[in-house]
């Protein structure tokens, strides 16, 4: 509503169609920020922050249909926003280049390398920055970005 020329799609990617498994927490949970998709994250983690979920916390396994990037995005767009609970990593691992290209990424960061993430986005032709201490922006674009950019890659 506040964005009418963006389409906003919130959807689970994966590199295939699949149905998968997403873990959430309760909202009041102190490790509500830490739902997704069960298979991203080692069955140790699992198990302690499952662990910790005592007495009246409780967690919900639903079953998700995941889709390919390439059937949900436009070939090029202007941003992608990924923020994937701590897979985001995984997502650009095996994230098709060469099919979609957005000018410019958001991309939650603060349960990941920063310096990993910047030199694989490196890789395929963008420049990071931290834009605050929860997110990344990256470009393809010349332009240099500062944390405050209106306009970005016009």
């Amino acid at each position: 509503q506040r964005r009418p020329l963006c389409r906003n799609v919130h959807a689970v990617l994966w590199s295939e169609r699949a149905n998968l498994t997403f873990r959430s927490f309760p909202h009041a949970h102190p490790y509500f920020g830490h739902s997704g998709l069960v298979s991203t994250r080692p069955k140790a983690e699992w198990k302690r922050l499952v662990g910790l979920n005592r007495s009246k916390w409780v967690h919900t396994d639903s079953t998700v249909a995941a889709l390919p990037v390439t059937e949900l995005v436009p070939p090029s767009l202007d941003w992608f926003v990924l923020d994937v609970e701590g897979a985001e990593m995984a997502v650009l691992d095996h994230f098709p280049w060469d099919a979609v290209r957005p000018r410019v990424w958001t991309i939650e960061t603060n349960k990941l390398d920063r310096r990993q993430l910047s030199a694989l986005m490196a890789r395929h032709g963008y420049s990071c920055f931290a834009f605050d201490a929860i997110n990344t922006v990256c470009t393809s674009c010349v332009q240099q970005l500062t944390a405050r950019s209106e306009r970005v890659c016009l």
